[in-house]
């Protein structure tokens, strides 16, 4: 049986109730041994031995030294030792280009010295200054700038975007200028360097990797609010392998060697080893006596595509695997597939693993996670218990009363309704949030997005404050996998911390919102391949050793169930305002009884369908592998959705109880079958598992084992939508029956509304006017645990502020399709 992957490489290489904790051990769960005795053969992650291993071979500057023999030669540079020259030009090109006049060359800024150092210095009040260099499309650039602002200024940068037009000179610059769209100088802007300065010289540079259709770069200096100098600007080309070190630093997870990388492949990212041609990795490895494989997939990265790089793997010399790639550009289709070598002659003894690249000069190869894992269970010691699997499985703006198994007869979930049979239940589970991407957050850190401080979306998690739980489980030797729709949950947000694989082509197919738009091609996977087909392999070749697999689906976000599906609950030929969830939902708020109607019918289909063609199928997979007993299998959703309940649809709106009351369903070793429990959050989820695994606590993860016991004063859930200082914002509070929400819009006066859940659980009657007291004391208490928990995380450890990223455009359509994003 042939094994196919999912991912393909079409992106470039880059690289109070505050103080809960989850460090307590599970009441009454046997703890599972971290990969120790017995258990350790069963697997290996060879990636965590590279501080072991031995590399021969040119590594052509992956040991971080740009700067060696044969590694750059420099293309241009500009001293600045005298006013700019001809081809600089200022600020204010932009400007005249979109006027529709044409960019003059009026190079701003004055020469300057200081101890016999010449330099460029730049005023407040210059728009920067502006070069074009030539800048192939199959090379490998580095810009390089010494630059220097004054302490504590903010705002100046070194930006550096590529175009498709040759670098232009004389009258030439304004027709080539003139040809770029706005909407395309903007986009250009995703390359970005914002230096840190403070009165220093610093020596700043941004690598470039090959990029199609690119003849040319524009390199600009931004003064900060104080001004900027600057000593030198250079462009250098930069050996291929070199290039890819230096542009695949990784976002998170750092590993310690240079060698290992977390590749972005498209909006995916893998843990990956790099092999430049010519060079060997040789890793002392302890087999397990019983079978085993090693486990991989390898690529191969080239400045131009065609080129050919072999892969041989040898055991103590003997060889076991010979793979031939083609290599790729950074931003070329790559399919990777898994692949197994047979170990099973070595059982027993340490042997040397042998894994060598062989072929073009200027290739790198890239082995991704390899692994040994054992066929077959080891019988464990008398005292070590093995390590249980985790799979979580993400039903994007699912709401609770959409499972049969929370009181719907009318929904069709039999698979979700018999894992909660045999496991808990959570009953009112509370979102912090109403949108996709601060909720998954929490979900894995157990922090509040107060906290883990990712609430919009130029946010990125700050790794040294917020601990993941895939980085828990990696740290105990568990295979990591997560196979997402992306959007929100893409690895550049930092939810690809700790996975071995972290892809974004969603299980249950390419999924979009606007019916008007064409889908995509079917490019990423074989047009035969199920969606599902990957993370099932990926299954396959990790049931020998403990795992965590995180599967996300934004199918029942978006209303497209088949045919066979929608007549389960409605005539799919009878088509209301063209089945498009946007104009359905514009009718919906119109008071149009039948749009409201085949909206619901669409959402319960689609529920049906993932119920049985994602959840029915991993559960039949783990049956299958006879993995049920060994492996926590936990359901939940983000958020769910609304149906004009309070005048909106969709969500990310509002704090209502329809959009942040969330299905919680977890069964398997270590769970009460038939066990149901009330309030929780969602952010309870990643130490609970934890608890359950019995992973050692850890005090970033402020939320709490819900089996533990209950704290004398646990704090309440508290939700939120928006940033805390900005000037709309909401928030709720739920203590007890009640619930207090808070909303301030374009800083005004916050509007509160007050409810009684017990009584009214749809929030159709406001008391706060007829309970002033109850009001004005949960407004009291709604502002303590926001101030409790903005000052955990001061306490929290932090590096650099991660806001503020730009967007690619990869993942600019990404939240288009799913409807987050206007054109």
């Amino acid at each position: 049986m042939k094994h196919s992957w999912l991912l393909v490489a079409v992106g470039c290489v880059g690289c109070s109730g505050a103080a809960r904790s989850d460090s307590h051990p599970a009441a009454a769960a046997p703890r599972a041994a971290p990969l120790a005795g017995a258990v350790a053969g069963r697997s290996q992650p060879l990636l965590d031995q590279l501080d072991r291993a031995r590399f021969d071979g040119p590594l052509q500057g992956l040991d971080g030294e740009l700067d060696a023999a044969g590694v750059t030669r420099s293309c241009d540079r500009e001293e600045f030792d005298t006013a700019p020259n001809a081809p600089w030009f200022d600020g204010a090109w932009r400007d005249e280009l979109l006027a529709g006049e044409s960019p003059e060359r009026r190079a701003t800024g004055e020469s300057a010295h200081e101890e016999g150092l010449r330099f460029l210095r730049l005023e407040p009040r210059d728009e920067g200054l502006h070069r074009f260099f030539a800048a192939p499309a199959a090379a490998s650039l580095v810009v390089r700038a010494r630059l220097r602002a004054p302490p504590g200024a903010g705002g100046a940068a070194l930006f550096v975007l590529p175009h498709g037009c040759a670098a232009p000179e004389g009258a030439d610059l304004a027709v080539a200028l003139r040809a770029r769209s706005e909407e395309a100088i903007d986009a250009a802007q995703a390359v970005l360097m914002e230096p840190r300065l403070g009165g220093e010289w610093v020596d700043v540079s941004l690598t470039l990797a090959p990029r199609p259709g690119r003849r040319s770069v524009s390199v600009s200096l931004i003064p900060s609010e104080e001004g900027l100098d600057c000593d030198f600007i250079e462009l250098r080309e930069v050996a291929f392998p070199a290039a890819v070190a230096a542009a695949s630093r990784p976002t998170f997870d750092a590993g310690r060697d240079p060698r290992r990388r977390t590749l972005e492949l498209a909006q995916s990212t893998v843990d990956a080893l790099l092999l430049p041609n010519g060079t060997d990795a040789t890793f002392a490895v302890a087999l397990p006596p019983e079978p085993a494989d090693l486990v991989y997939a390898c690529g191969a990265l080239a400045a131009l595509s065609g080129p050919e790089l072999r892969f041989e793997i040898t055991l103590d010399g003997v060889p076991i695997a010979l793979d031939t790639v083609r290599a790729a550009p950074l931003r070329a289709g790559q399919p990777l597939r898994l692949h197994r070598a047979d170990l099973a002659g070595g059982a027993g003894r340490t042997a040397q693993l042998k894994i060598s690249t062989r072929g073009a000069p200027d290739a790198v190869g890239f082995v991704v996670s390899p692994r040994i894992v054992a066929r077959e269970r080891a019988v464990p010691a008398a005292d070590a218990v093995p390590a249980f699997n985790l799979v979580v499985l993400s039903i994007d703006t699912l709401r609770a009363d959409a499972l049969g198994c929370y009181g719907t007869a009318a929904a069709n979930t039999p698979q979700l309704d018999a894992l909660a049979a045999r496991g808990a239940r959570f009953e009112r589970v509370w979102s912090p949030s109403s949108y996709t991407l601060p909720t998954h957050a929490s979900l894995f850190s157990g922090q509040h997005p107060y906290v883990h401080g990712l609430l919009d979306l130029g946010d990125r998690l700050d790794p040294q404050r917020t601990l993941m739980l895939a980085q828990r489980l990696r740290a105990e030797g568990y295979a990591t996998a997560a196979f997402t729709g992306g959007g929100f949950v893409a690895p550049s947000y930092g939810f690809g911390a700790g996975f071995d694989l972290y892809s974004v082509d969603d299980p249950m197919g390419r999924t979009q919102l606007r019916r008007d738009r064409p889908r995509p091609a079917p490019s990423l996977r074989a047009v035969d391949q199920p969606p599902l087909e990957p993370a099932l392999d990926w299954l396959d070749h990790h049931a020998g050793a403990p795992f965590f697999l995180f599967l996300h689906t934004f199918f029942v976000h978006n209303y497209t169930p088949a045919p066979a599906w929608l007549q389960r609950f409605d005539d799919p030929s009878q088509v209301v305002a063209g089945d498009d969830p946007i104009a359905l939902r514009a009718a919906l708020l119109r008071g149009d009884a039948a749009a409201l109607r085949r909206l619901r019918a669409l959402y319960a289909a689609t529920v049906a369908q993932v119920d049985a063609e994602l959840v029915g199928a991993v559960l039949r997979k783990l049956a299958a592998l006879h993995l049920l007993d060994r492996t926590l299998v936990c359901v939940v959703a983000d958020h769910g959705e609304e149906f004009g309940e309070h005048g909106q649809t969709g969500h990310g709106h509002a704090l209502y109880v329809e959009s942040t009351r969330v299905p919680w369903l977890l069964a398997g070793p270590n769970v009460e079958p038939g066990l149901r429990m009330e309030d929780v959050e969602l952010a309870d989820v990643a130490p609970t598992l934890a608890a359950r695994l019995s992973l050692t606590g850890d005090p970033r993860v402020l939320a709490r084992d819900v089996f533990a016991p209950a704290s004398d004063d646990p704090s309440p859930p508290l939700l939120v939508l928006g940033k805390p200082d900005a000037p709309t914002r909401q928030a709720a509070l739920h203590l007890g029956a009640w619930k207090l929400m808070s909303r301030q819009f374009d800083g005004g006066e916050p509007q509160l509304a007050l409810f009684e859940l017990d009584r009214d659980f749809a929030e159709k009657e406001d008391l706060s006017g007829v309970q002033p007291a109850r009001r004005t004391g949960l407004a009291r208490r709604l502002a303590a645990e926001i101030a409790a928990l903005r000052e955990a995380a001061q306490r929290l450890p932090s590096q650099e502020s991660r806001s503020g990223g730009a967007l690619s455009e990869e993942e600019r359509a990404a939240l288009r399709e799913l409807g987050y994003l206007d054109d």
